[in-house]
């Protein structure tokens, strides 16, 4: 992957930031991240269940399961590209190499105007258009703000 290529300008929030393609290391990043993602769902989902074998049994079919997803597969797509949290996880790992002092909870805050989001999009695709060979993923989003998105996922 062409890491090396020019950083594309974004203004977010009357700011300009640089918006690289994503490396390997971020790519391995946001894989653990949807994998993280889910696991705290399935913990959500079960706040208050008293049985102990439907714990235990969720528990490990979720922890089964998580081992399969990756950023770029469906389930990992899905959690990147429709909750806010996966788009400023996205968002975050673009920054970060021309951004060292970037925080998730900053590009959190960042992913909430609608403009912003589609600033992000249009850089983000120029960023990783030729590079990735991937499906542009900015058809696939939504504005969805469904599950967990602590910077810890």
């Amino acid at each position: 992957m062409n890491t090396t290529a020019s950083p594309v300008p974004a203004v977010l929030s009357g700011t300009e930031y640089k918006i690289k393609p994503l490396s390997d290391q971020a790519l391995e990043s946001l894989g653990l991240w949807v994998r993280a993602h889910f696991l705290k769902s399935i913990r959500l989902s079960l706040k208050g269940e008293t049985d102990p074998q439907i714990v235990q049994s969720t528990t490990q079919t979720g922890n089964a399961f998580a081992l399969g997803i990756e950023w770029d597969n469906e389930h990992g797509q899905k959690c990147l590209v429709e909750t806010r949290g996966g788009r400023a996880r996205m968002l975050y790992e673009s920054l970060l190499p021309t951004t060292p002092a970037i925080t998730y909870n900053k590009c959190l805050e960042l992913m909430k105007p609608e403009e912003n989001e589609a600033a992000f999009w249009e850089a983000f695709d120029l960023a990783n258009d030729l590079i990735s060979g991937k499906e542009d993923l900015s058809k696939k989003k939504t504005t969805s703000n469904d599950g967990p998105t602590s910077e810890g996922e």
